[in-house]
C-alpha cells in the first residue's frame, strides 16, 4: 500500500496527464528530475506533433541512472550502518 500511495504521489509531477510547461515555475524542475515526466513529454511530443523527441528519452535515461546509483548509495549506506549497530543480527533472531 505505501509503495502505490508514493506512486500516486508522484503522478500530479510526472506529467501524466499535463505537460510539465503547466505546473508552476518552482514546480518544474522538481517534475524535470522524475524520470517519468521525460518518458510522458516525449510520448506526447511522438502523438501530437509526430516526431520522436531524442532528448526526453535520453533525459529519462540519464535520470534512471542517476537514481539508480544514488539508491544504491543509500542502500548500502543504511546496510552497512545496520551490520555495525548489530541490527541485522537482532532481526533474524
Amino acid at each position: 500500500a505505501l509503495a502505490w500511495s508514493v506512486l500516486f504521489g508522484l503522478t500530479p509531477f510526472s506529467a501524466v496527464f499535463y505537460p510539465v510547461s503547466v505546473l508552476p515555475g518552482w514546480l518544474q524542475p522538481v517534475a524535470l528530475a522524475l524520470p517519468a515526466a521525460h518518458v510522458f513529454e516525449g510520448m506526447r511530443a511522438a502523438l501530437l506533433e509526430g516526431h520522436i523527441a531524442w532528448h526526453h528519452l535520453a533525459a529519462a535515461f540519464a535520470l534512471d541512472a542517476a537514481w539508480l546509483a544514488l539508491m544504491a548509495w543509500v542502500f548500502m549506506w543504511q546496510f552497512q550502518a545496520a551490520r555495525v549497530s548489530g541490527a541485522l543480527l537482532n532481526i533474524g533472531e
